[in-house]
Order: structure tokens, then C-alpha cells, then sequence
């Protein structure tokens, strides 16, 4: 019985200093990304900078938890992180194409 109790203080003390250099929840926020026909050169860097923070905190947060949540959890938060640099990539897209225009004329 002193056994087991020895080997559980130790094994229960690693499992809550693991989880403790896990990243709370996930972002519940996802950034807002301007539209790239309007937008101009500091609120696309503004939004390259909170996008990828935000993949960069779920990246985190699948790293340190993503073995212990359901499949479904696990997808929809990388289903939110690529849809939020799709968004990104997409007006990204239109932005450059919108001052390449501007630069041949």
C-alpha cells in the first residue's frame, strides 16, 4: 500500500507540471482580417501579425493537449486554423493584385 502511494505523489506531481506548461484554452477569437480590395499595407501586416499568432496558439495548444481531446475537438481546432490563413492568404491575394494594378498604371 506505502508502494502505491509513493508511485502515485511522484506520477500525479509530473502529470500537473505537464499540464501546467499547457496554453489554456485556445484562442476563442479569430482575428479579424481586412478586406483586401480596401485594405492598405499596415492593416495587412496588423493582420498577418494576429493570424499567426492565432494558428501559432492553436499549434501550441494541439502540441501540449491535442492527444488527450476527442477527434472531433481536435479537428475543428485545425479546421479553424486553416480557415483563419485561408482568410488571410485570400485578401492577401486581392491586396496584391489590387497594387499590382495600381503600379502598371
Amino acid at each position: 500500500m506505502k508502494l502505491r502511494a509513493l508511485l502515485t505523489v511522484p506520477t500525479l506531481s509530473l502529470s500537473l507540471h505537464a499540464g501546467a506548461a499547457c496554453v489554456a484554452p485556445p484562442p476563442s477569437e479569430v482575428p479579424v482580417v481586412p478586406e483586401g480590395r480596401t485594405a492598405n499595407a499596415a492593416e495587412m501586416h496588423t493582420a498577418q501579425q494576429e493570424v499567426n499568432a492565432y494558428v501559432a496558439a492553436i499549434e501550441q495548444f494541439l502540441d501540449c493537449r491535442g492527444a488527450r481531446l476527442p477527434s472531433g475537438v481536435y479537428n475543428g481546432l485545425v479546421m479553424r486554423a486553416e480557415e483563419a490563413a485561408e482568410d488571410y492568404n485570400a485578401a492577401l491575394r486581392t491586396y496584391m493584385s489590387r497594387q499590382s494594378t495600381v503600379a502598371e498604371n
